[in-house]
């Protein structure tokens, strides 16, 4: 089914997959990356896409079975993630992406990677999600350098991968930690902001914070700044007077982790 749908600035067009959408005139972006005219896009069954205008435009959406859309009349990004976004693009440095399994972490990740992007920072992603990666194979982790808006971190292509040999990170701790480190370090010595896109192992800024999920192993292959870079046991405390420690949103939460210093 085609449908043309006119949409008022400032409110926001949520398309659930199969279907696909296109712009036919105005203004309008998907998790801060702009659309481009009469360029289509397809929602695969299971997603649901957020297509928020700036102002006036009209879209028009290609709906398959089981496909469906409805307007919202605001937009659909948490405020915090809008202030998270604003703070890390004026700090830079490294920032970990914590949350349980589909709790929106990617999404997240995405829309920060697109406002940077957006603003010209330098940007890349470590993806360590060795289950369900985005970016890069089952069993892998890898690092790269955003070049392009993108609607879903699948969009992104690795430059470097990494293989774990595992979907489970319980199996592998000591491998996973020196693997996150290096794509860690070789996307900070690349770029002004990197983000690290985890997996549901680490499940709260809580646990992180009291050591209660961390990786297990060998304490001498791990320097006390992979500690708090990759496992978040210790928070710039310094930092908290400017609103640093962390933004939660109803699922995720975006942590602040390694600010370059002056």
């Amino acid at each position: 089914m085609l449908t043309s749908l006119a949409l008022p600035s400032q409110s926001t067009l949520l398309v659930e997959g199969p279907a696909s959408f296109s712009l036919q005139n105005g203004d309008a972006s998907v998790l801060a990356a702009p659309l481009v005219q009469d360029l289509s896009t397809s929602v695969l069954q299971g997603r649901t896409v957020p297509i928020e205008t700036v102002q006036g435009c009209v879209i028009e959406v290609r709906l398959s079975l089981g496909g469906k859309h409805r307007v919202v009349n605001e937009s659909t990004i948490p405020t915090r993630w809008r202030e998270a976004s604003e703070i890390i693009r004026q700090v830079k440095g490294v920032a970990v992406i914590l949350g349980e399994v589909d709790s929106g972490k990617s999404t997240l990740c995405t829309f920060l990677a697109n406002e940077c992007f957006h603003d010209g920072t330098p940007i890349s992603i470590v993806d360590g999600d060795v289950g369900q990666a985005d970016i890069g194979p089952p069993t892998t982790i890898s690092m790269s350098i955003l070049r392009h808006h993108v609607f879903s971190l699948k969009e992104v292509k690795p430059d470097t991968s990494l293989f774990m040999g595992d979907t489970s990170p319980t199996l592998i701790p000591d491998k996973l930690t020196r693997g996150l480190v290096g794509l860690r370090d070789l996307a900070k010595s690349q770029s002004e902001v990197t983000l690290i896109n985890t997996d549901g192992w680490v499940r709260s800024e809580e646990d992180a914070e009291t050591g209660e999920v961390e990786a297990r192993g060998d304490a001498d292959s791990r320097r006390e700044e992979e500690v708090q870079g990759i496992r978040l046991q210790e928070i710039p405390r310094k930092r908290k007077a400017t609103g640093l420690a962390s933004w939660k949103s109803e699922t995720s939460t975006f942590q602040f982790v390694q600010p370059d210093e002056d």
